[in-house]
C-alpha cells in the first residue's frame, strides 16, 4: 500500500518544519512495521514566505495552486497522489507517531473506504477551548469520525 500525505500550505514557513518533522517520525515508525510507501506533498497555496522551500528542504514534493481555497489545494494534492490512501494533514498539526501506522492497519481492511482523525488542539483563548471542546463531545456522540 502507498500512502499520499498530501499538505495545503499558505504562508506556513515557520509551522511546516514541526509539522514535516512529526510526519517523517510517524513514517519511519510505519515503515519499521510494514511495506509500504508514503510520500508527502505540500501543496504552495500561492505563499509569499518561504514555504515551498521549507518543504523541499525537508524532502516533501511540492505543487503549486495559485487559487486560494483550501478545498482547491487540496483537490491539486490529491490529483498529484500516487498513493492508494490520501491522508490530509493540515501544515499546523503534529501527527502522532503511530497515526500512519493506524492509518495503514484500518484502510488495509477491503470494507474500509475513508474516516477521519480525533485531533488535540490546544488554543490559548478560554472561548474557543470551550467551543471545541464542545465539538469534540458533539462528535463523538453522533459518532461522526
Amino acid at each position: 500500500m502507498r500512502l499520499s500525505i498530501i499538505i495545503p500550505a499558505f504562508n506556513e514557513e515557520s509551522y511546516l518544519p514541526a509539522t514535516l518533522d512529526a510526519i517523517e517520525v510517524a513514517t519511519a515508525h510505519l515503515l519499521n512495521r510494514d511495506d509500504v510507501d508514503v510520500e508527502i506533498i505540500v501543496v504552495d497555496n500561492n505563499s509569499v514566505d518561504r514555504t515551498a522551500d521549507v518543504a523541499r528542504g525537508k524532502g516533501a514534493k511540492v505543487v503549486d495552486e495559485e487559487v486560494q481555497r483550501i478545498s482547491r489545494a487540496r483537490n491539486t494534492g490529491a490529483h498529484h497522489a500516487k498513493g492508494d490512501v490520501l491522508v490530509f494533514v493540515d501544515a499546523d498539526v503534529l501527527m502522532p507517531q503511530c497515526l500512519l501506522t493506524k492509518i495503514n492497519s484500518v484502510m488495509s481492511d477491503s470494507d474500509c473506504v475513508g474516516g477521519g482523525v480525533d485531533v488535540e488542539y490546544h488554543p490559548k483563548r478560554r472561548t474557543m477551548r470551550i467551543y471545541l471542546g464542545i465539538w469534540r463531545v458533539l462528535v463523538r456522540l453522533t459518532d461522526m469520525v
